[in-house]
C-alpha cells in the first residue's frame, strides 16, 4: 500500500508522514528530499539544471518525476511506503495512478487543505527546519504553482482514487493525527 500526502508547502505533510511512518511501519519517500541528496552527490548537467529550477520554486517536469518515482522509488521500496510531494501535477497524478493499477496497488491520497498564502508564509518562515527554498519570494512562487496545479490536480486525485481523505491543515498536528490514525488503521485492516 502507497499513502500519498498531497498539500502545499508548509501544510504538515512531513510531520505527518513520520508519525505514520512510526506507527505503522511507513517508509517515507519525500521527493524533495530525495532530489536534494541527489543534488549534493551528482553536478550533471540534467542535476543542475533540475536544482537551478527547483531552487527557484519550479517544479521538476512531468518526465523527470514520473521516470525518477518509477525507478528510484516504487521499484526498491517493499510494500507500504509515504510518498511525500508527489504528485504534483495532473499529469503526475495520472502516470502514478497507471503504474499503481499496472502493480495491481492500492494507494491513499490525504489531501492539507489550506488556503491563506499569507499564514501558510508565516508558518513556513517561523519553522524551525529552514530550507534552501525557504526564501518568501521562493514560497511565493511555490505557493502560486501549487495553487495552479491544485485546482485540476485535487479533482483528478479524488477521481482516479477511492481512498481519498482531506484534512484541514490548520488545526494542530495532534488533531490532524487523530484524523489520520484511525482511517488508516481502519484501511490497513481490510
Amino acid at each position: 500500500m502507497k499513502i500519498v500526502l498531497v498539500g502545499p508547502p508548509g501544510s504538515g505533510k512531513s510531520t505527518q508522514g513520520l508519525k505514520i511512518r512510526n506507527d505503522f511501519n511507513f517508509q517515507r519517500v519525500s521527493t524533495g528530499d530525495v532530489f536534494r541528496e541527489y543534488f549534493r552527490e551528482h553536478n550533471d548537467f540534467q542535476g543542475v539544471y533540475t536544482k537551478q529550477n527547483l531552487d527557484n520554486g519550479v517544479l521538476c517536469s512531468d518526465e523527470i518525476m514520473n521516470q525518477f518515482v518509477a525507478d528510484e522509488i516504487l521499484t526498491p521500496v517493499g510494500e507500504r511506503l509515504i510518498l511525500d510531494g508527489y504528485p504534483r501535477t495532473c499529469a503526475q497524478a495520472r502516470a502514478f495512478d497507471l503504474l499503481m493499477r499496472k502493480r495491481g496497488e492500492r494507494y491513499i491520497i490525504i489531501h492539507f487543505s489550506l488556503k491563506n498564502d499569507d499564514m501558510i508564509l508565516e508558518r513556513i518562515l517561523l519553522r524551525g527546519e529552514k530550507r534552501e527554498d525557504d526564501s518568501e519570494n521562493i514560497i511565493r512562487e511555490r505557493l502560486q504553482t501549487y495553487r495552479k496545479e491544485a485546482m485540476t490536480l485535487i479533482p483528478t486525485l479524488i477521481k482516479n482514487n477511492q481512498f481519498f481523505l482531506e484534512i484541514d491543515a490548520w488545526q494542530s498536528p495532534e488533531n490532524i493525527y487523530n484524523q489520520i490514525k484511525p482511517y488508516l488503521q481502519a484501511l490497513l485492516e481490510e
